[in-house]
């Protein structure tokens, strides 16, 4: 059991009364995202961990859900897996270097929407970059330095969403 809250879409945060203990599963349940839909595809548990390690799921304006940091046990994550019929991705399907959940995520949208994992990836891993960057000079009170790279920053989401405007294959009604 964990101690978690839902956070509101919008307003004040939670109060600590509001904290409950929670199964990990239903932790897991609360983000649709996790899995590859149709095929019932999990990611493989150290991209869960990882998951869990954050503490915290957030839907911006759509509230989420806070926890308190953890790892999960591997039988506990087959199990819950297999109580909703899916499986756990194997290692031989998937790119090596997924181990964050944003990797998972872009992985679940090549699989789905046909946008391209490692495209995605590098211009992913750009922004975070330049974002970075940004706040280090920012930190530093290099302000002509920091909106330099704020806006390059800019640029280069505008850049990810034309890449996955280019190449996603939306589902047919």
């Amino acid at each position: 059991m964990i101690r978690a809250v839902y956070l509101p879409a919008t307003g004040p945060g939670p109060e600590e009364s509001d904290w409950k203990l929670m199964e990990e599963a239903e932790i897991l349940a609360d983000n649709r995202m996790l899995k590859i839909g149709s095929l019932q595809v999990f990611p493989p548990l150290a991209v869960i961990n990882e998951y869990m390690s954050r503490g915290i799921y957030d839907r911006g304006m759509g509230g989420g859900m806070r926890w308190e940091p953890c790892s999960i046990a591997s039988e506990v994550y087959e199990r819950y897996v297999r109580s909703l019929g899916c499986r756990i991705a194997n290692a031989e399907e998937i790119p090596g270097d997924i181990e964050v959940v944003e990797h998972w995520y872009m992985y679940r949208q090549d699989v789905l929407y046909g946008v391209p994992y490692e495209g995605n990836r590098i211009l992913h891993e750009r922004i975070q970059d330049l974002q970075r960057q940004c706040l280090e000079a920012d930190k530093q009170g290099d302000t002509a330095r920091a909106d330099a790279l704020y806006w390059q920053a800019n640029e280069a989401e505008k850049e990810s969403a034309d890449f996955f405007n280019r190449h996603v294959k939306r589902p047919q009604p």
